[in-house]
């Protein structure tokens, strides 16, 4: 939207950010609303199968802008199918990771649960990425760079709608049987039940109607638990970070690094062996230290490793762009940043299903959906506070529309590597500072399912 459409940097960063405030509100909210539902096919199915074509929809028409709507009504149409794609997103994502959360109750296979999730969730991500600039962004006379080529994204998009939409529909086809047998589980739990332990597990009751009041009181006993909250707001840093760098990342690589399509790839495969380490040995790191160790060491590597290359260019550290080794040294800094952002990822999402056990102790009521909605809600946030930012960025030192890689003026070229670099760097060590905050460790966790059980069994 703006360097091929050429709508200013800001009113691009500002669509993006339009339904975040939405956004604060339909997470939750949503995560409430599945914890409480009760239908043949599950908590979460019914959301997820409602979401599915109108998010793919979304996605062709974010790329597909009317040609004659310009200036303020493009910027609309782009906010608006923002918006809407944020809120299908809801929809479809919230209950999916409340629906992992409920698949284990013991301490390291939920971190299997959560490396698999994480891994299809970057092959998903990497794979679109590898085969748009392989397929999509040829390189023309017009437009030696690929990416530049505005022909290339509704092909690209059209493509991504469709393979979005069906392995969303094979994600709710092959866990319908696992919804339903949670069901069962839980009424035959809750008739065992006399009746709820306190008044506030009547209010965080799971099987109480839907209502503003019951919303209200969801958030309230998730609130009240300290490791949430600490958890909550270091993903608050760690997503302005990503967004920041997310929104910039197409001009430093295009226009810092001055890679071609072909050169960029190359991150997906450095990305997807960092990744695959993390898929392989987080595990085997829970086995050995507490969540929290991990987390920590994972955050900081994915704050300080990306940022390292950009920090040596601007202190003159490394040569120029075409010195033969960058591209290997700068794919092997990716991978530090990715595998230790993968194992931090995968270590939150399997703490988180421990704080949902340590809410059902204290109120008697399983709360999935309300403590996994926060990562859809920061998930997000990636593409809205880091992307007002990055827009602010962009056009406060002036980086020019249309711009041709080589040609950018060097002393905006250093000011785009501090923003991508330092200024993001900052929001990432303030998370790494909120991890180290977090109390739960396998002992705790192992006492707090013995008494778990022993409520059940003795209902």
């Amino acid at each position: 939207y703006n360097q091929i459409l050429g709508m200013s940097a800001t009113l691009a960063g500002l669509a993006i950010s339009a339904g975040l405030i939405l956004d604060a509100f339909s997470d939750p909210v949503m995560g409430s609303l599945s914890d409480r539902t009760r239908s043949r096919i599950g908590r979460r199915h019914p959301y997820m199968l409602l979401s599915i074509i109108p998010l793919g929809l979304s996605i062709w028409g974010v790329y597909h802008p009317p040609e004659h709507w310009q200036g303020l009504w493009r910027f609309f149409w782009f906010a608006l199918l923002v918006i809407s794609v944020r809120t299908f997103i809801t929809l479809f994502a919230v209950p999916r990771l409340a629906l992992g959360g409920e698949l284990s109750s013991h301490y390291t296979e939920r971190t299997s649960v959560m490396s698999y999730n994480n891994l299809f969730g970057f092959i998903g991500g990497a794979g679109t990425a590898w085969i748009a600039l392989s397929y999509f962004f040829h390189a023309t006379p017009e437009h030696p760079n690929g990416m530049l080529n505005p022909d290339a994204y509704p092909a690209m998009a059209s493509a991504a709608a469709i393979v979005m939409v069906v392995f969303m529909l094979l994600c709710s086809w092959f866990t319908l049987d696992h919804a339903r047998a949670w069901m069962a589980r839980d009424e035959a739990r809750r008739q065992a039940q006399a009746g709820p332990a306190n008044d506030a597990a009547a209010a965080v009751g799971a099987h109480a109607r839907v209502s503003a009041g019951a919303f209200f009181s969801d958030m309230k006993g998730a609130f009240t638990n300290r490791n949430y909250v600490v958890l909550l707001i270091a993903f608050f840093f760690v997503s302005c970070m990503l967004g920041m760098r997310s929104g910039m990342n197409v001009y430093v690589q295009n226009f810092f690094w001055e890679f071609k399509p072909e050169q960029t790839r190359m991150y997906v495969l450095g990305s997807l062996v960092g990744y695959l380490t993390a898929f392989r040995f987080t595990r085997w790191l829970h086995e050995r230290f507490d969540k929290r160790n991990v987390i920590v060491a994972g955050a900081a590597a994915l704050a300080i490793f990306p940022a390292a290359p950009i920090i040596a260019r601007l202190l003159g550290w490394l040569p120029d762009n075409d010195w033969a080794p960058l591209l290997p040294l700068l794919v092997g800094w990716s991978i530090l940043g990715a595998g230790g952002g993968a194992a931090a990822n995968i270590s939150v999402m399997s703490a988180l299903a421990d704080v949902a056990d340590e809410n059902e102790l204290r109120f008697g009521a399983r709360q999935e959906g309300v403590i996994y909605a926060p990562r859809s809600f920061f998930a997000k946030v990636d593409d809205a506070i880091g992307h007002v930012i990055a827009g602010i960025a962009i056009d406060l030192i002036a980086f020019p529309v249309r711009a041709i890689p080589g040609q950018v003026d060097a002393d905006v070229s250093w000011k785009l590597g501090f923003a991508d670099a330092v200024v993001s760097l900052i929001p990432g060590l303030i998370a790494v500072c909120f991890y180290s905050m977090y109390r739960m460790d396998r002992g705790k966790h192992a006492a707090m399912q013995a008494e778990l059980e022993r409520r059940r069994a003795s209902g």
